[in-house]
């Protein structure tokens, strides 16, 4: 029971942003992520998952996990 729903952005209010060179390395499509709350805003929450991410496990324990009054939980890029 899955529903997909496409969503078109503007991503020309990035255009500013990307000049910088502090993002000369990132795409729009990977600033895209920074609007869920905004695409998405009768979400209580969100998980957003890499691409390239291969899931070999329930997600559950994951998702559920307390936030702690804190916006965002991640976890370490192994190579950092």
């Amino acid at each position: 029971n899955l529903t997909c729903e496409w969503l078109t952005v503007d991503t020309t209010r990035f255009a500013d942003l990307m000049q910088s060179p502090v993002f000369t390395h990132v795409s729009k499509a990977s600033l895209l992520r920074m609007l869920l709350p905004e695409l998405l805003p009768d979400a209580e929450r969100v998980m957003y998952l890499d691409c390239d991410l291969l899931v070999l496990g329930d997600l559950r324990p994951f998702y559920e996990t307390p936030f702690d009054g804190r916006y965002v939980a991640a976890v370490q890029d192994l190579y950092i």
